[in-house]
């Protein structure tokens, strides 16, 4: 894009932004396994076209300028044809996964019914932490690792399931179902009640998109009150429920930002320390389960601080318990629903 821009005359600072992004892209050292980000290769287009068109630029630079269009257009063809070579391999390793799964169900020896099972739950792992907002693979694994009798990621992947859809209908029962056969004694989360069913929409909206929306309803509320000349008594009611959204998602909102993160414990029989030593004393009476929901508090080095469904607080090594948010991978790829 230098050399470009110096033969058409054009001010090579103009793409000094892209540039430099693509040089940083080329020190990493998996940059090599890497695509084009799609949005680069079409910035780069968009300039080469925008330059070849201006007017005053010597024919044979255009000629050159033109050329180096059709070179962008064709980095556009190899990405998209990386892309779409990554999309196939990702659904592959997910029939690859699910067909595992059928032979696990085909199988009537039960530990090699369980193997078959847990390596299910492994490819099928991978490709749902790439697939964060793919409930339906998202429960595939979970089913997976519940065959593999691995109840902490069972939970784990139907709360992400969740998460993603919370109305999803086999996450649901499933997540019953685990919950259910766990000991007695563990804390379960309370059932939502009749007003978090009405709320529901509120899990769809993230923090700052809660205090979006509860601005424009306070605004709206606010303008609908004042008074103009022949303003339809009706405004008034309007008003009210603008007024309601914005108590509701502003609350919302603050409530969610204070609330702990959810997690999952997917180690089996960790003990809840009264503080972040291997030494410290037990503050719940029983080893935790694999499949225990808690809400982490604080982090700390390696440990964790969480609260139980009880109430009840202590201290977890962090590599025995998994968050149910992750962060979405921008390389992310989406695959066809089971």
């Amino acid at each position: 894009m230098r050399r470009l821009a110096d033969v058409s005359g054009n001010d090579p600072r103009e793409t000094s932004g892209i540039v430099e992004r693509l040089e940083t892209r080329a020190f990493d050292p998996a940059a090599a396994d890497q695509t084009v980000p799609v949005e680069i290769a079409a910035e780069l287009r968009r300039v080469g076209r925008e330059w070849a068109r201006r007017p005053g630029i010597p024919a044979q630079a255009a000629a050159k300028a033109s050329a180096a269009v059709v070179a962008l257009a064709v980095l556009g063809l190899l990405v998209t044809s990386r892309e779409s070579e990554a999309n196939e391999g990702a659904q592959t390793a997910i029939e690859s996964a699910r067909g595992l799964y059928r032979s696990a169900i085909e199988e009537s020896d039960r530990l090699r019914r369980v193997r078959l099972f847990a390596g299910a739950e492994r490819a099928f792992r991978s490709q749902a932490a790439a697939n964060v907002d793919a409930p339906e693979l998202q429960v595939d694994w979970g089913n997976a690792a519940l065959g593999a009798q691995d109840a902490g990621r069972a939970v784990l992947a139907y709360r992400r399931a969740l998460s993603a859809a919370p109305d999803n209908g086999r996450a649901l029962t499933n997540l019953a179902w685990v919950r259910d056969r766990l000991p007695v004694w563990v804390p379960r989360p309370a059932a939502d009640g009749a007003l978090d069913s009405l709320l529901f929409w509120r899990d769809r909206f993230s923090v700052p998109q809660l205090h979006l929306l509860g601005g424009a309803a306070f605004a709206i509320g606010v303008l609908l009150l004042t008074p103009w000349p022949r303003r339809p008594r009706s405004l008034g009611a309007v008003a009210v429920g603008a007024f309601a959204v914005w108590i509701v998602a502003t609350g919302s909102a603050v409530l969610a930002a204070d609330a702990a993160d959810d997690a999952v414990v997917v180690t089996d029989g960790v003990t809840l320390r009264s503080a972040d030593s291997t030494g410290a004393s037990p503050t719940f009476a029983n080893p935790l389960p694999a499949g225990t929901e808690v809400g982490i508090v604080e982090v700390r080095d390696a440990w964790v601080r969480v609260a139980l469904a009880d109430g009840t607080r202590g201290w977890l090594a962090a590599s025995s318990v998994e968050t149910v948010r992750t962060p979405r991978r921008p390389d992310a790829t989406t695959p066809a629903s089971a």
